[in-house]
């Protein structure tokens, strides 16, 4: 999907693999089932049918039930949530992840109140790489066929029903498949958000597929926001993990102990991130607005610490020698919002979804540990069903590839138009901003009007504009355009919701309103216009 979530295993899914089919220029292949995404939930899914994550699990334990993991899911979601999908999560939650453990290898430990670990070699920085790839030496081995390196620019749809989907290699080659079922596992839209320690290419574009066939969207205006986001100017975006050394405080620029000041002076820091985790991302960008970065100032290593994640990231960047102070400040961390599914996760028939693209699970807030459970549970469940479906139907029509501007923009080879890919990147970061601006831990209507003024008035540049010539530029346009719609949509929900809920903080009304317990809703019209809906 787009230029970094691209077409996974074709007759289940992931971009990572080997074994990948070799596309001659316009080939076509069929499958009973398409997996759209490399990430837990497309790879793991691949699997049921034949990463930047710190590898923390939710699932119930012999102290946590399925009925505890359920309870605590709903009351962070507020009332958003639906019943089936948080029922199917704590249910399946534990099997998937002992039948994770079993089945590729790797050593994942029960620690109390519900979460697993991942536990990691000492040589792994980041513990979710280590599960990716894992998963991508089964899938490897498998005999899943796998497309790489494919954008995916639309799904293919008669009658109602999608029965394939068509896109272009990296080299300009377009490629189609048909199928009997396809499932979306392309992850969030984080990516879209100013600051985010999410991989730049998560920006939507599996939302905007499945919003352009005919499925809708729910609850876009739902960010969750790590406090914790590096920002010094040499190191990646990425968060800070705890467990954190003995002696380690988080402090204004001016020295302030903002944890025991605004938590009180028995709050620890670990605490207040995992349970309070968007209250402190809004203090601590007012912080920053108002004084400077924030200062993570960490405790000494000791004897024994050389294995928490914490120094093993910074260790990676600062060789030797641990620096005693990090400017932190929140990023944009997961979304909530995505694809509105059925209990069976299904969009529309002949597609299906699963993972962080999904709407619905988390409602108005995730609940610490359920991103990668939800990859697991759903990867599964939404292949198997994709497959009885394929089965059942029997219906594999070759569909008629559109009249698409990229593909036809695509094709045409690469001129390595350097002025053209700085313009669309500026454009791109541009996005961003904007987007931080509207959308980041402080809202109002003052900052939304802002934003959603200055986004459509790109959104309307970047529609009209020639797309450009060669592979490369025309998916870069193709992922600026589905990036700048989504933000339009997410922004719009955003300044509808005249009330505060989970990670929606609004400013000029901090408070919850019991009319405004539903979500917001986007599907295409008639005449091709978004139609907005807010359900009950």
């Amino acid at each position: 999907m787009g230029r970094g979530d691209q077409a996974g295993p074709v007759g289940q899914g992931g971009r990572h693999t080997a074994m990948p089919v070799r596309l001659q220029p316009n080939l076509e292949l069929a499958a009973e089932v398409v997996v759209v995404g490399s990430g837990v939930a497309g790879l793991w899914g691949s699997l049921a049918n034949t990463a930047l994550s710190g590898g923390g699990f939710t699932g119930s334990g012999p102290d946590f039930s399925v009925a505890d993991h359920a309870l605590l899911t709903r009351q962070l979601a507020q009332g958003l949530a639906e019943d089936s999908l948080v029922e199917c999560l704590a249910a399946g939650g534990e099997r998937e992840i002992q039948r994770l453990s079993e089945i590729v290898g790797t050593r994942i430990v029960y620690v109390g109140g519900g979460r697993y670990e991942l536990r990691s070699t000492a040589e792994a920085v980041i513990p979710g790489k280590t599960l990716t790839g894992a998963l991508c030496e089964k899938v490897r081995l498998s005999d899943v066929r796998v497309v790489e390196n494919a954008t995916v620019l639309g799904l293919m749809v008669k009658d109602g029903q999608v029965g394939g989907l068509y896109g272009v290699l990296c080299d300009g080659d377009v490629f189609r498949v048909t199928s009997g079922a396809i499932v979306l596992a392309t992850g969030g839209y984080a990516g879209c958000v100013g600051q985010s320690n999410n991989a730049p290419r998560l920006t939507g574009d599996g939302h905007m597929l499945a919003l352009n066939a005919g499925g809708s969207l729910r609850d876009l205006e739902y960010i969750q926001f790590h406090p914790l986001g590096i920002e010094e100017p040499h190191l990646p975006s990425y968060i800070v993990p705890y467990p954190f050394p003995r002696g380690t405080r988080l402090e204004s620029a001016d020295g302030r102990d903002l944890i025991a000041s605004h938590f009180g002076p028995d709050a620890t820091l670990q605490e207040v991130c995992s349970a309070h985790r968007d209250e402190l991302s809004f203090l601590l960008l007012k912080e920053k607005m108002s004084s400077g970065s924030p200062i993570l100032r960490l405790g000494a290593f000791s004897h024994g610490d050389e294995d928490l994640f914490c120094a093993r990231l910074l260790n990676r960047y600062y060789p030797g020698e641990v620096p005693h102070t990090i400017r932190v400040g929140p990023v944009s961390h997961f979304t909530m919002g995505g694809v509105a599914v059925d209990r069976d996760l299904s969009v529309m028939p002949g597609l299906f979804a699963a993972g962080e693209i999904v709407g619905g699970l988390h409602g108005a807030n995730r609940y610490s540990g359920n991103a990668l459970t939800a990859g697991l549970v759903q990867g599964r469940q939404a292949c198997l069903n994709a497959a009885r479906y394929s089965k059942k139907e029997g219906n594999r029509r070759r569909l008629p590839l559109p009249d698409d501007p990229i593909l036809r923009a695509a094709g045409k080879g690469d001129l390595c138009d350097l002025p053209g890919r700085s313009r669309l990147a500026d454009l791109k970061r541009l996005a961003r901003r904007l987007a931080w601006s509207g959308l980041g831990p402080i809202r109002s209507a003052r900052t939304l009007e802002t934003a959603l003024g200055a986004i459509r008035a790109l959104r309307e540049e970047v529609v009209h504009a020639e797309v450009p010539k060669g592979a490369d530029l025309a998916l870069r346009h193709f992922e600026l355009l589905n990036m700048v719609l989504l933000t339009e949509l997410a922004t719009r929900a955003a300044a509808m919701r005249r009330e505060s809920r989970g990670s929606h903080r609004r400013e000029d009304f901090p408070q919850s309103d019991g009319a405004w317990q539903r979500s917001i809703f986007f599907r295409k019209g008639d005449q091709g216009s978004v139609v907005t809906v807010v359900g009950g």
